[in-house]
């Protein structure tokens, strides 16, 4: 596992992870994004901002043949702006939006995590490298509001 950080004069802090695609990663990925942003003192959204990045990587161990991945964090005044990215090929469910989603059963243990993601951060979205329609790669980003 690597790390970097890149620090500015605009308050702007930039933290960087490269780590195995494994069955750890989303718990790891939730502690080190705990870390960047109790540092910075942003103690007041890690637990959203884990639950966010959890989900995401977990799709990316589940649904990715990717070697690994690399988890950056930005933070600014106002908001902190978390990217996963892997070397996958798989294409993400976009989850619909009401009331077209359909309504999920209790008892099934899968197919909520973007719909938290998309709750719990302000924006989110999916950029694919070499186009969707032939992906090697893709970044999942989200976006909270920074509340210290």
């Amino acid at each position: 596992m690597s790390n970097t950080a890149t620090h500015t004069k605009s308050l702007t802090r930039t933290y960087s992870t490269r780590m195995p695609c494994s069955a750890h990663a989303p718990r790891l990925c939730r502690k080190t994004l705990g870390l960047y942003l109790t540092v910075d003192g942003f103690d007041a959204i890690v637990d959203n901002a884990g639950v966010c990045v959890s989900e995401i990587v977990t799709n990316v161990v589940q649904h990715t043949e990717s070697p690994d991945l690399v988890l950056t964090v930005t933070v600014r005044q106002a908001e902190v702006y978390v990217e996963v990215r892997d070397r996958g090929s798989a294409l993400i469910p976009v989850p619909p939006v009401p009331p077209e989603r359909p309504p999920l059963e209790a008892s099934e243990e899968s197919g909520r995590g973007l719909l938290l993601v998309d709750s719990l951060a302000s924006r989110w979205g999916v950029e694919y490298f070499g186009g969707a329609r032939r992906p090697y790669g893709k970044c999942v980003w989200f976006e909270l509001g920074a509340a210290r």
